[in-house]
């Protein structure tokens, strides 16, 4: 048996604790349908030995509330057993106030208490119930089998608390419902700004470098209540960049457009969107990176030699995520490719990649339909321009 202390308070100490049983009975109109009623329990009480299975309690302050102005309380739920031969145990709860002495269910140690069990302290109990105890049998049981010897395991049954209006919604509502507060019906658009794909980075030349000028478009959203409004963040290899404004000071990066410096080269280039509006859960959604390579990852053709065409392969994959991989592959008779590869969709760059070895995998960004994309690789000393195309499957 499990003594249960409620502490459910408000900040400034008001109201007092109460304890409601609910008992419930089939709706006449609605056979499927169990109907409830909440009856204020004042006094200290044993609950009935065969209480139906639908009856339960519940602790709770009604000066304590939630912010949608529901009282605080907890639910008790109960899984024991009872056992028809000791009368302790057949109630599944009883209340009494909170009394220091009463430490134990039967046979109570505590010198001002000597010797009483629950139903003595109920029995005693004449204050009205404002500091409720609950005292909640659960029991075990053993089914003999063959392999047994002292000690022999026990299984054990259980009880629940169950918090009830603790928060105006549960913890685990998403952001893009929370607006709806419990309603069924739901509403037009989502209560947060949700990425449904990420931004992209074109390039105003075939290969970024120093110099380059980057435009970022928005992404795009799921529907929210009202029109939303994007701010861009420029990154370099994570961290924000920051250029000199016109008061000397450090300025970060922000804008649709970000013109490459020498400090970025050899390093990784993605924007970050946040989309906002009144009433809207701000969201953020970063774009794939852009490498911007060194000098030494593009060499020019060297004066006499012969280049020749290489092979570009490509292969679509999916990762665990469902986010389109797109496997690049550049190799010829004077061996593996070498510089960078780009990732074009409807005429704008949208990846750069460095290959290594004649390799890489590059992620794609999942739009919700099938689309194509255009790879290019500019050549190198040995191998001349070459394209190919790839359809990318609805993700």
């Amino acid at each position: 048996m499990y003594r249960v202390d409620f502490a459910v308070d408000t900040d400034d100490g008001s109201g007092t604790q109460r304890v409601e049983q609910w008992d419930y009975e089939r709706d006449p109109e609605r056979p499927a349908r169990l109907r409830g009623s909440g009856t204020l329990r004042a006094q200290a009480f044993r609950a009935e030995d065969d209480t139906a299975p639908t009856t339960w309690w519940r602790v709770v302050n009604p000066a304590s509330l939630n912010g949608d102005g529901h009282a605080r309380s907890y639910e008790i739920v109960n899984e024991g057993s009872r056992d028809p031969y000791r009368t302790l145990t057949r109630p599944e709860i009883s209340f009494t106030n909170d009394h220091p002495c009463q430490e134990y269910a039967s046979g109570n140690l505590n010198a001002g208490c000597p010797n009483q069990s629950v139903s003595d302290y109920v029995a005693a109990e004449t204050a009205p119930l404002t500091d409720p105890v609950a005292w909640v049998s659960v029991g075990y049981h053993h089914i003999p089998r063959d392999e047994d010897q002292s000690p022999m395991p026990v299984h054990w049954q259980s009880f629940s608390l169950v918090p009830r209006d603790l928060l105006a919604q549960q913890a685990v509502t998403p952001a893009e419902r929370s607006c709806d507060n419990g309603l069924t019906t739901g509403a037009i658009g989502s209560c947060a700004a949700i990425s449904a794909g990420p931004p992209t980075i074109a390039v105003d030349r075939a290969t970024p470098a120093s110099g380059a000028l980057l435009t970022a478009d928005t992404g795009t959203w799921r529907v929210t209540r009202t029109t939303l409004s994007y701010q861009f963040l420029w990154l370099r290899d994570g961290a924000p960049i920051f250029t000199t404004g016109e008061d000397g000071l450090p300025t970060a990066a922000t804008g649709e457009t970000y013109r490459l410096t020498d400090a970025d080269v050899g390093h990784r280039i993605t924007v970050q969107v946040t989309a906002s509006a009144a009433g809207v859960i701000p969201g953020s959604a970063t774009s794939a990176p852009l490498t911007v390579p060194a000098p030494s990852a593009v060499l020019p053709p060297s004066s006499g030699a012969v280049r020749i065409q290489p092979k570009l392969k490509l292969k679509l994959k999916k990762s665990r995520n469902g986010r389109p991989r797109l496997r690049i592959v550049v190799r010829g008779d004077h061996g593996p490719g070498e510089g960078v590869v780009l990732i074009r969709r409807q005429g704008r760059t949208i990846a750069t990649a460095v290959l290594r070895g004649g390799r890489v995998v590059v992620r794609l960004p999942r739009v919700g339909k099938r689309y194509r994309v255009k790879v290019v690789y500019p050549g190198d000393q040995r191998y001349l321009k070459v394209t190919a195309k790839a359809r990318v499957p609805r993700s």
